[in-house]
């Protein structure tokens, strides 16, 4: 995001900064959403794409339910 903003501020092309700007605070609201359903709905198996250790996988799906509620607005 950084690159494209700036490589069209730096040429003073402010309508296309704005647009790349919004497009991507849509495309980071829907990726941070479908992480807030994920955490909300199916916490132990995101949590076992990182690890299968059970004890791991009950502690971290408590965890997963206090962040949750920040991933939404993350985008």
């Amino acid at each position: 995001m950084q690159s494209i903003i700036g490589y069209n501020y730096g040429s003073n092309n402010y309508v296309s900064m704005k647009k790349a700007f919004i497009y991507l605070v849509k495309i980071a609201s829907v990726i941070s959403s479908v992480g807030f359903i994920l955490g909300c709905f199916m916490p132990d198996v995101l949590i076992r794409a990182f690890s299968y250790d059970v004890d791991l996988v009950a502690i971290s799906a408590i965890v997963l339910g206090y962040t949750k509620s920040s991933f939404v607005f993350v985008g």
